[in-house]
């Protein structure tokens, strides 16, 4: 949905329903025949346009997302031998990322555009209440086996930071032509 901003300006959003699919692990869904992932999406952009004069603008642009995702019974070794019920995790996942771009178009050449840009992104990221049939230990991932081998919990998080410019340089190296 685009919503105008006085007569340069727009924002715009976007919420997806709730999607549910299955994993599908192996020929067949053979390996993961139960596991389920949900994601929820929401997503936002504003952006204005400023016009200084006719052959140079400037686009301030910035975006907004937010992604739930939960996992459930996700196997990631079939049942075995080693792992009589298989090796299964439960989670919730979460991802929020920011940005920002200012961007300059230069137009007063014969057939060139020029442009130069900045910008920003900031990401989150959250992989928590992570339920695991299962240990890892220095012997690497084991069946869990109350009271001696207990399962796993896992709470992680991270983020990054990623800054960038840029200078293009657009030539119409066919003017009038196809």
């Amino acid at each position: 949905m685009d919503v105008r901003i006085g007569t340069d300006g727009t924002a715009r959003h976007r919420a997806s329903p709730v999607r549910q699919d299955r994993t599908g692990v192996g020929l067949a869904g053979s390996i993961d025949p139960a596991g389920t992932t949900v994601f929820r999406t929401l997503q936002g952009r504003l952006s204005h346009d400023f016009g200084f004069w006719r052959r140079f603008g400037l686009k301030l642009t910035g975006d907004l997302s937010k992604v739930t995702s939960h996992y459930n019974d996700i196997m990631w070794f079939p049942p075995s031998v080693i792992y009589p019920d298989g090796a299964v995790m439960d989670a919730t996942g979460k991802q929020l990322s920011a940005k920002a771009q200012l961007r300059g178009t230069y137009s007063g050449f014969k057939w060139h555009d020029l442009t130069a840009g900045i910008g920003i992104e900031q990401s989150r990221y959250k992989l928590g209440d992570a339920t695991l049939n299962y240990a890892i230990t220095d012997q690497g991932i084991v069946p869990a086996v109350p009271g001696s081998v207990e399962p796993d919990r896992l709470n992680v998080r991270f983020s990054r930071r990623i800054l960038s410019a840029y200078l293009q340089d657009e030539w119409l190296l066919a003017p009038g032509g196809a």
